[in-house]
């Protein structure tokens, strides 16, 4: 039938047009068959209850996220102090360690980086701040890469052993003999006070100025070069480096 023969048919017929009123209110109708004899309270309760285990449900997932997240942040110090004196013998503390979950940061005050044995009993390093800011994409990659350090040593006590290596040149090598490569795109090294100890001579040599002295370091490849300025300031003090 044409759409003409349709609009003729049922303008002519009153059963028809009676039909096609009933099936348009089965749909407009609030209280038609479709949606039940039910109230309206009723089927808007149904949406109610599911709207507030959806927001239940939400909050959970929230809240175990939140977990999750304080948990790596209060685990990633302890992580990183395990992590550094596993892999280089020196001992390492701080009064305060705290790291950044959604980037590779790390920042600590009042660090000591212990001696090992063979270089007495003192802290090789004694710092009042140090701060790092490691590359994300590089943690995965065969070289870390660190876009800042920031190093504020209060004081360095350089001692060298009988045998004539020093503690910063076998801690910088320790560091360098990682399974992975360092670079440094920018770097700051401040000393207070460097102490030098010198066991190797034949009469033990050792002198403490004061150097309230910083070093702006670019592009640095190792922790060697990264420790270089320290050490060459150590030879014109006739320390035998």
């Amino acid at each position: 039938m044409t759409k003409e023969g349709r609009e003729d048919y049922f303008n002519r017929s009153g059963s028809g047009r009676t039909a096609l009123r009933l099936r348009l209110r089965r749909f407009d109708c609030p209280n038609s068959p479709l949606v039940g004899s039910l109230p309206r309270s009723a089927t808007e309760g149904w949406a109610s209850k599911g709207g507030g285990s959806f927001k239940g449900v939400v909050f959970v997932a929230a809240f175990i996220c939140a977990l999750l997240v304080l948990g790596w942040m209060f685990s990633l110090p302890y992580l990183a102090k395990v992590g550094f004196e596993k892999k280089t013998g020196f001992e390492l503390s701080a009064r305060s360690l705290g790291g950044n979950p959604f980037g590779v940061t790390l920042n600590a005050r009042d660090v000591g980086v212990g001696n090992p044995e063979g270089f007495g009993v003192g802290a090789l390093m004694e710092l009042d701040a140090l701060a790092l800011d490691v590359e994300p994409r590089s943690v995965e990659s065969d070289t870390l890469v660190f876009r800042l350090l920031d190093m504020d040593i209060r004081r360095l006590s350089l001692v060298i052993a009988e045998s004539g290596e020093s503690n910063l040149a076998l801690f910088s090598g320790k560091l360098d003999s990682l399974e992975r490569g360092v670079a440094f795109n920018e770097a700051s090294l401040s000393v207070g006070e460097l102490e030098i100890v010198d066991y190797s001579k034949a009469i033990p040599f050792k002198r403490s100025v004061t150097l309230d002295r910083e070093w702006l370091l670019e592009d640095v490849k190792s922790y060697a070069g990264l420790f270089s300025p320290v050490m060459a300031l150590a030879k014109t003090m006739n320390a035998g480096l």
